[in-house]
């Protein structure tokens, strides 16, 4: 191959025009390749073990700064997927043989679910570029193992994880958060968790949480939580837990919360007169704080679909005032089925 015997900078130069499939299989042809390949430096934006826009497999993603299409590593049937013509061609990685199919953007190794060989491969990749994953989206249908997922050495250090699927164990929620090691900025979990889930800080300490099917979580879990933004559906949760979390952000030292939003299903509506009642608050001053509270967290478009934020209207919310200044607002929805918490770190908007 001619590309072999170029220069090093002039073939650096060539490489930053090829696209990641082209660059992934230049360096499967040789030791020498693979460490050209390797000597270059990549801006890659997006790096991500994620699902297809279908959901029907596991898929690595990764985008190059200069490039508008993302690269796809496919764990899935290419007969499901629409492209036009395959180029096929074997090769194997760390003693790991894998059928490969190559289409426009995206490589495909067929329909598989082992995580060991699913990670070999995009180890290879990752360290081809020179990058780490950044995070992951994952239905454990498609995996062999959630615990293996979570404790192979490029899913320690992600910041985001997303959970989908139809149904998880409680086991297997554990499995993942309680194995990873680094702090989350988002901890998503879309997926209806069945039984009880022990305590897991990961979770609850990750920047962002947004759990779908609340029904699950309990005053544990929330008394331990260490989040700044919090969003809860179809919770179970009673008033005397909502009450004790004011109680105890008013007498402890948090200064990270900013939001925590509750929703309720209507068979399970709350109180709104024995909150009021049960916490010593006072209403709104306009001399204190805005009128509307600015809701800056990412899942705000679970929410409202598409919103980056939302503002959030507390002139009839309930104000605490904590011996450090800080000031936080409860408002309970006239119908029962909403609680939101704002903690005021710049009071007027």
């Amino acid at each position: 191959m001619k590309l072999q015997k170029l220069p090093c900078v002039v073939f650096r130069v060539i490489s930053q025009l090829l696209d990641p499939t082209s660059l992934i299989c230049l360096s499967f042809c040789s030791k020498n390749m693979k460490e050209k390949v390797k000597m270059n430096k990549y801006t890659v934006v997006n790096r991500y073990f994620t699902l297809d826009s279908t959901k029907i497999m596991q898929m690595f993603c990764l985008k190059f700064v200069n490039s508008s299409i993302p690269f796809y590593l496919s764990f899935g049937d290419p007969k499901k997927c629409i492209v036009r013509k395959f180029n096929r061609f074997n090769h194997t990685i760390n003693g790991i043989t894998y059928n490969f199919r190559i289409g426009l953007e995206s490589m495909y190794v067929g329909k598989m679910s082992d995580v060991a060989v699913m990670f070999n491969l995009i180890e290879y990749t990752l360290n081809l570029f020179r990058t780490s994953l950044e995070g992951i989206r994952i239905e454990s249908k498609f995996l062999s193992s959630i615990q293996q997922l979570a404790t192979h050495p490029s899913v320690q250090t992600v910041r985001f994880v997303f959970v989908d699927g139809e149904s998880l164990a409680a086991s297997k929620l554990f499995e993942l958060f309680n194995n990873l090691n680094s702090p989350l900025l988002k901890a998503y979990v879309f997926a209806p968790v069945q039984g009880e889930v022990d305590l897991v800080p990961s979770l609850f300490g990750a920047e962002q949480v947004f759990i779908k099917i609340s029904r699950w979580v309990r005053k544990e879990h929330l008394l331990g939580s260490n989040s700044r933004f919090i969003l809860l559906r179809e919770s179970n949760l009673k008033e005397d837990v909502l009450i004790s979390f004011v109680k105890q952000w008013l007498n402890g030292t948090d200064t990270r919360l900013e939001t925590m939003l509750v929703y309720f299903p209507a068979v399970n509506k709350i109180d709104q007169e024995r909150i009021r009642a049960s916490l010593d608050g006072h209403p709104w001053n306009p001399e204190k704080r805005s009128q509307k509270f600015l809701v800056e967290a990412s899942w705000s478009k679970e929410i409202v679909n598409g919103a980056r934020a939302l503002w959030s209207d507390c002139e009839e919310g309930l104000d605490f005032e904590r011996n450090d200044g800080l000031l936080g607002t409860v408002i309970v929805s006239e119908q029962g089925r909403g609680f939101f918490f704002h903690v005021w770190h710049k009071r007027f908007h």
